[in-house]
C-alpha cells in the first residue's frame, strides 16, 4: 500500500498564496489548494480524506461521500474506494485537494 505524504504551506506564507507568482512570472492560482505529494501511485478516496484531516474516521468519510459532498475532478464522488492519481483534484466544502505524483511516479 503506498505511503502519502502532505505538504503544508512554509512558516510565514499563510497571509499570501505560496507559489504565484515563480521568477517573476504568473503561474495558476493555487490559493487555498492544498498539494497531496504521493510517495506512491496513488491513493484511495478515505484514505485521502482521513489522511488530510477532512474525516476522523472511513465511517466519516463515507457519510461525507453519501451525502454528495465530495467532488473530484469537478465530478460528484460517491466512492471510498476511488483511486486517486497524479493530477485529480478534490473539493470537499471549502477544502481543495490536488494530488501530486512523488518521486515513485513514473
Amino acid at each position: 500500500m503506498p505511503v502519502s505524504t502532505l505538504v503544508l504551506p512554509a512558516a510565514g506564507e499563510t497571509n499570501r498564496c505560496p507559489g504565484a507568482i515563480l521568477a517573476g512570472a504568473p503561474v495558476p492560482d493555487t490559493c487555498g489548494m492544498r498539494d497531496i505529494v504521493l510517495r506512491g501511485p496513488d491513493i484511495r478516496l478515505g484514505q485521502l480524506l482521513k489522511f488530510a484531516g477532512i474525516a476522523d474516521s472511513g465511517g466519516e468519510a463515507k457519510d461525507l461521500l453519501a451525502a454528495g459532498e465530495v467532488r473530484v475532478n469537478d465530478e460528484p464522488e460517491a466512492r471510498r474506494g476511488r483511486t486517486l492519481r497524479d493530477g485529480d483534484v478534490v473539493v470537499v466544502g471549502e477544502e481543495t485537494l490536488r494530488i501530486v505524483g512523488g518521486p515513485d511516479v513514473a
